[in-house]
C-alpha cells in the first residue's frame, strides 16, 4: 500500500491509500479519483515531505507520532464514498441502457406475434 497526498484544481488536498503507483495511475486515467471538497476529477500528486529516519539509542523508548489529524481520515472516507457513488451511478446508467434495448426486443418479438 502506498499514500499519496493529492490535490485537485481547487489546490483542495486529501490524502489518499493505493494498492501501488501503477493503480493510482489506472485510476488517474480513467478519472475515477475524485476531491472529496468539490468533486473535480482533475487530481495530481500534491508535493511532500520525504520520509526520513532518525537513529535513537537502543534503550531510548520508542516514541509515537501521530502523523494524520481525523480530519485526513474524514476527508479520505468522503473521497472514497464519492468514488464508489460514481462508479455505482455510471454502472446503473449501463444496467439502464441495457434493460430498456431488451424492453425494445421484447415489443417487437410480441408484435411479430400478433401479425402470425
Amino acid at each position: 500500500m502506498i499514500n499519496y497526498t493529492l490535490k485537485c484544481d481547487k489546490n483542495h488536498r486529501f490524502d489518499s491509500w493505493f494498492k501501488s503507483a501503477e493503480a493510482f495511475d489506472m485510476l488517474i486515467k480513467k478519472s475515477l479519483i475524485v476531491c472529496s471538497e468539490c468533486g473535480s476529477t482533475n487530481i495530481t500528486k500534491a508535493i511532500m515531505a520525504p520520509s526520513v529516519s532518525t537513529s535513537r539509542k537502543k534503550d531510548e523508548p520508542r516514541k509515537e507520532i501521530q502523523t494524520k489529524s481525523i480530519d485526513s481520515f474524514i476527508s479520505n472516507d468522503r473521497s472514497l464514498a464519492i468514488n464508489a457513488i460514481t462508479l455505482q451511478r455510471s454502472n446503473f446508467s449501463k444496467i439502464s441502457k441495457i434493460r430498456s434495448s431488451l424492453e425494445n426486443k421484447k415489443q417487437i418479438s410480441l408484435a411479430l406475434f400478433d401479425l402470425i
